[in-house]
């Protein structure tokens, strides 16, 4: 989405640059990238952040976007600190369920593989279920190879 002279939400024409803050929102809430220098209105923003009903009435314009090294760097680091600063804790044996890819993702193996691990943990940790999950993970990285892509 680009809109250097109108609000990228309603179209009027504004002199109120997105702060970047409000750019990072739109893309962890919507996966929407919206270049810098962009601009909207003012009512669209509540502390820096684009209000809700804002975000859902963006659209996207363009499937694809220019993206400088200097832009990309600047990008990765702060959703880097993003991660940590909203960082949770992913609990693999409570009542959420992930997607296979997930488990893949973050433990090394399947979703199946892992409950029998975690079974075979069982009753020999303090009643943690998160501290199985990392002794898990350790045990994982230090003892199989990894694929790297």
């Amino acid at each position: 989405m680009s809109s250097q002279n109108r609000c990228c939400v309603c179209m009027k024409k504004v002199r109120t640059r997105i702060p970047f803050t409000a750019i990072l929102d739109a893309f962890v809430k919507r996966r929407i990238h919206i270049p810098p220098n962009n601009r909207c209105c003012k009512e669209h923003l509540e502390s820096g952040r684009f209000n809700d009903a804002s975000l859902l009435k963006m659209k996207i314009e363009n499937k694809d976007s220019f993206l400088t090294g200097k832009y990309v760097a600047k990008w990765m680091t702060l959703m880097a600190n993003h991660c940590v600063r909203s960082q949770r804790t992913l609990d693999f044996c409570g009542d959420k369920q992930y997607e296979e890819c997930v488990y893949k993702m973050m433990l090394g193996v399947g979703k199946d593989d892992f409950e029998l691990l975690h079974n075979e943990c069982k009753g020999k940790f303090r009643n943690s279920k998160n501290r199985c999950s990392a002794v898990i993970k350790q045990l994982l990285e230090k003892n199989s190879k990894l694929t790297i892509i």
